[in-house]
């Protein structure tokens, strides 16, 4: 059973500073060029404690230990400050998404940390380096600087929509506004608490921060954290900072990575290739890039575009009774048939380049150095749920949630 507590969020003082230039996107989206003119943005942006750059000197002095450094400095000069009480954080995105305005509505909380599938549900696979480096930027810096972004289904309507006062504001690279709320309400508290029981709760952004929370909270245990210590009986180490979203009462948006093929061995007759599991129909290119997103919505699932260069684009619709070997879940997901069946089996490629934007990557396979382009709808937010509650896990890049959570707007500290 999921458990959730308030928490006294260390937060930046915005009569000092400006939360636009100080909060930044999540460490893993963010290039180098970004990096860059997030550090120039100010002296007190975020970027330099949750992905600083390596210097010349790390050797000596890494940017782990700069990083927790900085939180100790910032705390000191009052940059950032902590609630002296208990909260739950009401957050909201208002966005666009092809200029229909959208809310993202959540609250931030500590979730008691359970092992993967006993309350809490992945439903991506992980890799072990972004791994090791929040690990080290924890242990460092004993603090959760960024969130989990999960989701549950409630039963108590509007249950998380309830705001408080306005504690904090910040504009994004996208120009969307960020806004928090402390709610300071008691009876709020308890209904929060009480609707999220025996509800499962579905990891939607955050796998390897939370695989490291994990990590670190076995580390702990074992008494292997220095300076680690217990506050009036309560461990830090047993909960992990959480943004919690009710997709019964918000917007939750997922946007579709589209995969790129550089190279396909034995020859380039993809259709031909293809031919044995899809229905193709050639399409016309002489129509925005809108209408193909048109043209895949409208056909719905297990439906993908193909482009190749010319002055045409091949719908290719799934015929179905393949992937056998795959749990029965699986075999219905978009992804899983791109990646196991085209990909994999078909083309036996793995040459392979991610674009979330269709535009650059139409203009990718008209640069020539890609010989195909296979666009996809999004997925499903219920079908994230179906994988995860069955104890799968989707290929890389099934999912990209948006917008994307500003790292800053809250921290947990285990001090």
């Amino acid at each position: 059973m999921a458990q959730i507590i308030p928490f006294k969020a260390l937060r930046y003082n915005q009569d000092i500073v400006s939360g636009s230039d100080v909060t930044a996107p999540p460490y893993d989206v963010i290039s180098e060029v970004e990096r860059e003119m997030l550090y120039s943005k100010s002296p007190y942006n975020i970027i330099r404690i949750d992905f600083a750059k390596d210097e010349p000197y790390d050797k000596e002095d890494n940017k782990y230990k700069r990083a927790s450094k900085l939180l100790h400095k910032w705390i000191k000069e009052q940059i950032l400050v902590r609630d002296e009480t208990p909260c739950f954080y009401h957050y909201e995105v208002n966005y666009k998404v092809e200029q229909r305005d959208y809310s993202l509505k959540g609250t931030f909380l500590l979730f008691k940390i359970e092992e993967l599938g006993n309350g809490i549900y992945p439903h991506e696979h992980t890799h072990s380096k972004p791994k090791a480096d929040r690990l080290n930027l924890m242990k460092h810096c004993l603090a959760n600087i960024s969130p989990i972004f999960a989701i549950y289904r409630g039963s108590e309507k509007s249950v998380l929509n309830k705001r408080g006062e306005l504690i904090f504001e910040a504009t994004d690279r996208d120009n969307f506004k960020h806004l928090l709320f402390k709610n300071t309400d008691t009876q709020f508290n308890k209904v929060l608490i009480d609707d999220l029981k025996d509800k499962p709760v579905f990891i939607a952004d955050g796998h390897h921060r939370y695989e490291v929370a994990l990590e670190f909270k076995r580390l702990a245990d074992k008494g292997l954290i220095d300076e680690l210590k217990e506050i009036n009986g309560y461990r830090p180490w047993d909960y992990v900072l959480m943004y919690l979203v009710d997709v019964n009462n918000s917007d939750v948006t997922i946007l579709p990575t589209h995969r790129l093929v550089r190279s396909i061995p034995g020859g380039n007759d993809i259709l031909k290739k293809l031919d044995k599991h899809f229905d193709i129909t050639r399409m016309k290119l002489d129509c925005p890039i809108d209408n193909i997103k048109t043209s895949l919505d409208t056909h719905k699932k297990n439906t993908f575009g193909l482009y190749m260069g010319n002055q045409d684009w091949f719908l290719l619709k799934y015929k179905g009774n393949a992937l056998n070997q795959l749990h029965s879940v699986l075999r219905e997901i978009d992804t899983v048939i791109l990646q196991e069946l085209i990909l994999k089996e078909d083309l036996k490629t793995e040459d392979i380049y991610y674009e979330m934007d269709l535009k650059k990557a139409i203009d990718k396979i008209k640069g020539g150095d890609y010989k195909a382009l296979f666009i996809l709808n999004p997925t499903p937010v219920e079908e994230v749920e179906r994988v995860a509650i069955n104890s799968l896990r989707m290929p890389p890049k099934s999912t990209y949630f948006y917008p994307k959570l500003l790292t800053g707007m809250v921290i947990n500290v285990f001090f």
